[in-house]
């Protein structure tokens, strides 16, 4: 009995002792399970400081290297300065570079006089003592019967006006609308039917006409008539001649028998020096249309260089 009392005190010693052991492996179990989670996903809330990163730095320049300059915008290329002509080697003629005219071995006074007395004054009418002159293109028409010279002084003389400073411009018009000077070459009878429209004195080889703007005194409109049978030398001097003078070169003189102005008698191919300075004083943009001779000379003071200047 004795025996039997032992034995199971025993076994109830032993099934305590078991249990506790198992309680005591659970409790040390689940805080290493936890452990393990925190060091596998840490965040900021569980007290984890993260390490600052650096703002980054500028890479320092190299020693002795050049930095390059900052743009501060494109700057535009600079013009070429122009080449100048010095005045020892400029023709009678010539523009100079700020826009005066070189007029050589002439004086001022010989220029300015003979200006005067071809533009300032008419051949026909009253004496005006006004410049004038072409503001507008110049649209040329031209009818009758010509020769290859006619045709090749119309064309040359074209070619020169388009080359003056100033000049408005000289071409051939497409149609007769568009037209505004009319050069006609005629027979006798229909020239001076012509002739007489417009100058009552009688006159051989031809005549030329300009209507202007009164309150403008801009040329609008001009009419040349060329009388054919003459020889071709003096139907040239007459093309010449009668031409230029519709530009608003309306006079002639005495003062130059070598002229194409010469009020006498002369033949000549091509105008000289003199007279194609007028065609230059009268389109330089520093004369207006309306101006007086003496604003118009105080001017040509100004714009002429003579070879000494």
């Amino acid at each position: 009995m004795r025996k039997l009392r032992t034995l199971v005190l025993c076994c109830i010693l032993l099934a305590l002792l078991f249990i506790g052991c198992g309680n005591l492996k659970q409790q040390t179990r689940g805080p290493l399970s936890e452990k393990w989670q925190s060091s596998v996903t840490p965040t900021l809330t569980e007290g984890l400081t993260p390490t600052d990163v650096p703002e980054p730095t500028e890479t320092p320049t190299p020693t002795g290297a050049v930095e390059s300059p900052t743009p501060t915008g494109a700057t535009a290329p600079t013009e070429a300065p122009k080449p100048t002509t010095p005045i020892g080697e400029l023709k009678v003629g010539d523009y100079t570079e700020d826009g005066h005219i070189y007029i050589g071995e002439y004086t001022k006074k010989q220029v300015i006089d003979f200006f005067d007395d071809v533009a300032l004054n008419v051949e026909y009418g009253y004496s005006r003592n006004v410049l004038r002159k072409w503001t507008s293109p110049i649209y040329l028409s031209v009818d009758g019967e010509t020769t290859e010279k006619d045709r090749e002084t119309i064309e040359r003389l074209m070619d020169y006006f388009n080359s003056v400073e100033g000049f408005p411009g000289m071409s051939y018009a497409t149609d007769s609308d568009e037209a505004n000077s009319f050069m006609h070459f005629l027979p006798g009878e229909e020239y001076e039917e012509l002739r007489s429209q417009y100058i009552d004195e009688w006159n051989t080889g031809g005549f030329a006409n300009g209507t202007y703007h009164i309150t403008a005194n801009s040329y609008a409109k001009a009419t040349i008539g060329i009388r054919n049978g003459e020889e071709q030398y003096a139907r040239t001097t007459v093309i010449l001649e009668e031409t230029i003078q519709s530009l608003g070169l309306f006079n002639d003189t005495y003062l130059n028998p070598e002229s194409i102005f010469y009020q006498g008698y002369n033949d000549m191919d091509w105008p000289t020096e003199m007279d194609l300075l007028m065609i230059k004083c009268l389109y330089h943009p520093s004369l207006e249309c309306g101006m007086g001779q003496d604003e118009v000379n105080a001017i040509l003071e100004e714009i002429l260089i003579e070879k000494g200047d």
